[in-house]
């Protein structure tokens, strides 16, 4: 009996041992992988909250190398419960980095990186998209006039309300510049329409009018408040990319 528990013993901790390596691998390649998809590619992401996880699950791996260094004997409960704390850090590190099966958190990376080809499509980055594509050259020239005045009050607000301190509904990278400011309206339109509808009215109006599609619409009335009514800013009529 002494040499069968001996056994199992020796396996446990065979198994916790090549477990901590390869959380140790995790947490570097996790480092590599947000560092090349924020910096390298440019996608934003969370980078605070995302290190905050990696830190922890850093800790919590040390502390775990530590006592298995001097309590030799591993149980099957054990075990369990330091590959629920990989499998917890891991849905968080999912949770956080957001993307089309996250639709909670106001972050979509699709749409992000979709709203600035649009943007970029009148040769200019800077959060005015082509419109009025089938109308004459002058009317063009008035939709984009008005849109970009919009943009700009949004744009402005936005920052002075972060400056603040208050709450926004939209993330914060959007004071970055008008360009992330209307990729992020963008994420946080399709995302989170109610929320976005009633903190800023005009600028859902005018991403309404501009997508061809109302989000706070599809949300149950029943699930949500009733949105906020807003009339669409003057000059921003039939600015749709179509």
């Amino acid at each position: 009996m002494a040499r069968t528990t001996d056994y199992g013993d020796a396996t446990g901790l065979e198994n916790m041992q090549q477990l901590i390596q390869l959380r140790w691998m995790a947490v570097v390649g996790q480092v590599a992988t947000i560092a090349v998809v924020h910096y390298g590619f440019g996608i934003r992401l969370p980078l605070d909250q995302m290190l905050a996880v990696l830190a922890f699950l850093a800790a919590f791996n040390a502390a775990s190398q530590l006592r298995w260094r001097i309590h030799r004997d591993v149980s099957n409960g054990e075990l369990f419960v330091a590959l629920l704390v990989d499998v917890a850090m891991l849905t968080a590190q999912l949770y956080l980095s957001g993307g089309a099966a996250n639709p909670f958190d106001g972050h979509n990376v699709a749409l992000h990186e979709f709203a600035h080809q649009l943007d970029d499509e009148d040769g200019e980055t800077d959060g005015t998209p082509r419109l009025g594509r089938n109308m004459p050259l002058s009317q063009q020239a008035g939709l984009h006039a008005a849109w970009a005045k919009m943009l700009s009050t949004e744009y402005e607000d936005f920052a002075r309300a972060l400056h603040e301190g208050q709450k926004t509904v939209m993330d914060s990278y959007g004071a970055t510049n008008p360009a992330e400011f209307f990729a992020v309206a963008t994420e946080c339109f399709f995302e989170k329409p109610k929320q976005l509808q009633t903190k800023h009215p005009k600028l859902y109006s005018a991403l309404k009018q501009f997508y061809r599609q109302d989000p706070a619409g599809w949300v149950s009335e029943s699930a949500a408040t009733a949105p906020t009514q807003s009339k669409i800013p003057k000059g921003l009529k039939d600015i749709s990319p179509g």
